[in-house]
């Protein structure tokens, strides 16, 4: 999955287009109850942080309100 993500980020890197990338963070409230739910989560988490790393600008919305974190 994670190659899977890179080879995105390689190719969005290659491009002379403006992309948005929207994702839901998952896991920073409750932890789920069930094996596959926390493997489904802690994938999600990583690929969110190799997105982060490599963006020029980050924002998390709180409450409907953007906080930039990056950029």
């Amino acid at each position: 999955m994670q190659d899977q993500v890179k080879l995105l980020i390689r190719e969005i890197k290659n491009s002379d287009l403006y992309f948005v990338i929207v994702t839901n963070e998952v896991g920073m409230s409750i932890v789920a109850d069930n094996r596959l739910s926390r493997i489904y989560t802690d994938i999600l988490g990583r690929i969110n942080q190799l997105i982060a790393k490599e963006s020029d600008t980050v924002y998390l919305l709180v409450s409907g309100i953007p906080v930039k974190i990056k950029g």
